[in-house]
This record gives C-alpha cells, structure tokens and sequence, in this order.
C-alpha cells in the first residue's frame, strides 16, 4: 500500500483518537487531557485563553473531526491571526498559537492545499522548539502532523524522521509526567504502529518490526 494511503488512514484515525473519539474498532480513549487539544501544567495554570480565540478553535477543531474543513477553514484561519495579535508572551498564548498554526495545517491538508499545509505545520513546529522541551506533552503533534503533509508529498524520508521525533517525545513525556504515562504510553503504541506502516511501505520491514515489537511490550 502506498506510504500516503497509510498515512492519510491514519491522520484521519488518530485525530479522531486524540480528540477523546474511537477508531474502528478500537477502544475509546480513556477521558484524560489530550495532546491535540490539552494544555501542559505550566499552560493550564496561566490564565484562560480569549474567549474569541476559543470560540474559533473549538469552531476549528470540530470541523476537523468531523472532515467538513470546508466550510470552517475562516474559523482555523481567525484562531491563527487571534492567536498572532495575542502574542507569545506566556505559555498559555505560546500554546494557542502552537496549536492554532498545527490545526490550520491539519485543515488546509484535508482542503487539499499542500503547500500552505506544510507551511503552517512548519510554523507550528518552529513554536514548539522556541518555547517547549522535547519532553512536554504539546511538543511531539506539530512533528506528527507535519509528516502527515510530507507523506502528501511522497516524502517518507521526512515524514519518518519526524515521527521518530514524535516518539522520542513521548518516551521523555511519559518520563517526565509518570500521572499521564499510561495515556501517552497509548498513543505513542498507536504511532509506533504508524510509523511501523510508513516503514513497510518504504521497504524498510525491518526496521517495522522494531517498532512493532516496541508498541507491544508498552
């Protein structure tokens, strides 16, 4: 199967996945904060985002889950510049702009509008380096949904690397949070088993079956 199948399966699998829905015939996921849409600790404890802000998101996210992005990508678009006016000051607004640019992308990508997608994620991936660790729980999506762009492109090599990134995140979240260990512990089995698909499609099994072999023992 095509790498871009796989992973276009799978980004419409794991956003159901992250935003508290089932896939398949999978298990829910157990209610618990969220990486697609929860705040980390120092986040949470800032004070609540603009209400304008969280109306458009909310707006956006919805749309997503539910693959009509069509008719609310404004909404994406209005989180981004709501997001952008705000600024970056504290963790709260640092976040919101992060997820703002990653959801923005997700919506373009579904739109077809690859280039803009990969834009966006870039943006988004750029945020996470300048203001989180590698081991906070908002750090890991940005890499995973910009490999779901780079898999539009044909490019497996990239869309790899970035999920390598993304599991090597949630090894140090799950460290770092031992509370949330089992929820991470779920989702980093779920994008092991991801990865471990683009792998196969790339020719690279071997290489597959590491990761398979480590969702499995999680």
């Amino acid at each position: 199967m095509d790498f871009e199948v796989i992973m276009r399966k799978s980004a419409v699998c794991l956003s159901f996945l992250l935003l508290g829905g089932t896939c398949l015939a999978q298990s829910p996921v157990p209610a618990a904060p969220v990486p697609a849409a929860g705040l980390s600790a120092a986040a949470a404890a800032s004070n609540e985002p603009d209400q304008g802000w969280l109306s458009a998101y909310g707006h956006c996210r919805n749309a997503i889950r539910m693959q009509e992005v069509h008719t609310e990508v404004d909404s994406c678009r209005m989180a981004v510049d709501l997001a952008e006016k705000a600024g970056d000051k504290n963790p709260k607004d640092q976040v919101a702009m992060l997820q703002s640019y990653e959801s923005y992308g997700q919506a373009l990508l579904l739109l077809g509008r690859g280039p803009e997608a990969l834009a966006a994620e870039n943006k988004a991936v750029d945020l996470a380096r300048t203001h989180l660790t590698d081991s906070d729980q908002e750090y890991a999506m940005p890499f995973y949904w910009r490999a779901l762009v780079e898999s539009h492109f044909h490019d497996g090599a990239n869309a790899s690397t970035d999920l390598g990134i993304v599991e090597d995140s949630y090894r140090k979240a799950m460290e770092k949070s031992p509370r949330m260990r089992m929820i991470y512990r779920q989702y980093l089995a779920r994008i092991l088993r991801q990865h471990a698909a683009l792998l196969d499609a790339m020719g690279k099994t071997t290489d597959g079956d590491k990761l398979r072999a480590e969702a499995t023992a999680l």
